[in-house]
């Protein structure tokens, strides 16, 4: 439980990600609502890679 708190300090989403979350990126990239991106990365990671800490 320790690394698990540990690990949610660099979290800015306050949780582990789940496949869900992944799924619903890939179904707007499929989706029309995305047809003029290009080119981008969506890290997929809660904010941990943003440089910010988690407000809880």
């Amino acid at each position: 439980e320790q690394n698990v708190a540990r690990l949610l300090k660099g979290i800015p989403a306050g949780r582990i990600g789940d496949p869900r979350d992944v799924a619903l990126a890939v179904v707007w990239l499929l989706s029309e609502m995305s047809a003029y991106v290009n080119g981008a990365v969506f890290p997929i990671d809660g904010g941990e890679t943003s440089g910010f800490a988690s407000a809880g």
